[in-house]
């Protein structure tokens, strides 16, 4: 990251914050007139310009009562979201196929951010030199599908290595480092971790893409809540905006309680992000994911495309 973005990234914070204070007193509900929504996520980068929006009391300034619970594996954020412990997450659309195979109180809402690499011991240079190797996935989530492909990017099938499934993005990345494994598929600050410890990034998607992640919500919340849903949008939009004038230098402390090591962290200072705000999911998108879904028994009778997505004001085209 250049010094004038890192400088530009400093005076935004000090303005934002300036501002929160200045506004908080006039804006701001009283506790018992905002419902709260309560965002799940796993630990990485997607819920980071949510956190960034709270870091800067930019839910307070929209009215808003926003509650964010980290979790350490899909499987730890289902189990939460079958229970009701949580208002919707940040998923990605493989998952989404997953959750509505058991229930059918989400939807979505629109896309998110979020980006996975292949990362690979050191030996390994390419993508074609993992054929026979032990790679570690989630098989409900996008890694598994990533996998495929890349691996179909070089000629390579699924059948052509060992897939060995890990819940816990950081444990692949030590299973990684213990060379129990031969490579991971991971998202960010996990893929960084893992370049901190000598490891190599044969792939990733592009970080300023969304890659088929997508923000759900309870059906009930949009049948009794539909403003404060708006207004959460409203919350992440804001978040998107003030991460993008700084990008992670924005979100240093947060990366770290996101997973990352204060190594990773620092490195990942200097990543060029320019995130989009929140959108429209396409229905091509959609099917494309849920067409994988199928045919990999995440979920063989995923729903159409027309009755999972949910209509919001303040989504953007």
């Amino acid at each position: 990251m250049s010094r004038f973005k890192k400088f530009t990234a400093l005076l935004f914070t000090a303005i934002i914050v300036i501002s929160a204070f200045a506004g908080a007193t006039s804006t701001v509900k009283a506790d018992d007139e905002v419902n709260t929504i309560t965002i799940g996520a796993v630990k990485g980068t997607s819920a980071v310009p949510l956190l960034v929006a709270k870091q800067y009391n930019l839910d307070k300034n929209n009215n808003a009562s926003i509650d964010v619970k980290t979790y350490n594996s899909t499987k730890e954020l289902n189990d939460a979201l079958k229970a009701g412990e949580i208002t919707g997450a940040f998923t990605d659309l493989v998952n989404y196929a997953a959750i509505t195979k058991s229930t059918s109180s989400y939807k979505i809402v629109g896309q998110s951010s979020g980006y996975l690499g292949l990362v690979a011991n050191k030996k390994y240079k390419k993508v074609d030199s993992l054929k026979g190797k032990t790679i570690a996935v989630e098989k409900n989530d996008a890694s598994k599908y990533y996998l495929k492909t890349v691996l179909e990017d070089n000629n390579l099938k699924l059948s052509d290595v060992k897939i060995k499934e890990i819940a816990d993005p950081s444990d692949r990345v030590s299973q990684l480092k213990s060379k129990k494994v031969d490579a991971i598929v991971v998202g960010d600050p996990f893929i960084t971790n893992a370049e901190k410890n000598g490891a190599k990034v044969l792939k990733k998607q592009n970080i300023n893409k969304s890659n088929d992640n997508v923000i759900i919500m309870s059906k009930d919340s949009l049948s009794t809540d539909i403003s404060n849903v708006n207004m959460f949008i409203n919350v992440y939009n804001d978040g998107i905006k003030a991460f993008n004038k700084g990008g992670f230098t924005t979100a240093d402390q947060v990366l770290v309680e996101q997973g990352a090591t204060r190594e990773a962290a620092v490195k990942m200072n200097d990543l060029d992000i320019d995130l989009s705000k929140a959108k429209k999911v396409k229905k091509s998108d959609y099917d494309r994911v849920m067409k994988y879904a199928k045919s990999a028994k995440v979920n063989t009778k995923p729903a159409e495309f027309k009755k999972e997505f949910a209509k919001l004001a303040n989504i953007t085209k």
